[in-house]
């Protein structure tokens, strides 16, 4: 693709998503609190996502604009769980 690097981050996002929804519950509070937080996941990691990113105008853009988001959500989501787990 032009010597630039493109991330496949489906799989990964397929396990994320696959786990989420084995403790639903667990996550809901989180999602209430914060809307659309796991959306970057979502999009790679869920068909409806998959059918969004088909729909894009421009796949590709919508790809890189959307593949940064997910470390630092991860990042995020794992301070966040050793914050309540060292009280």
């Amino acid at each position: 693709m032009g010597g630039k690097v493109t991330y496949i981050v489906d799989e990964w996002c397929v396990g994320f998503m696959t786990a989420v929804a084995m403790r639903q519950e667990a996550w809901q509070g989180l999602e209430r609190a914060e809307e659309g937080l796991l959306e970057p996941v979502r999009l790679f990691g869920t068909e409806a996502g998959w059918d969004a990113l088909e729909q894009a105008e421009d796949e590709l853009a919508m790809h890189n604009e959307w593949v940064p988001r997910i470390a630092p959500l991860v990042a995020r989501l794992f301070e966040q769980h050793m914050r309540r787990n060292s009280h």
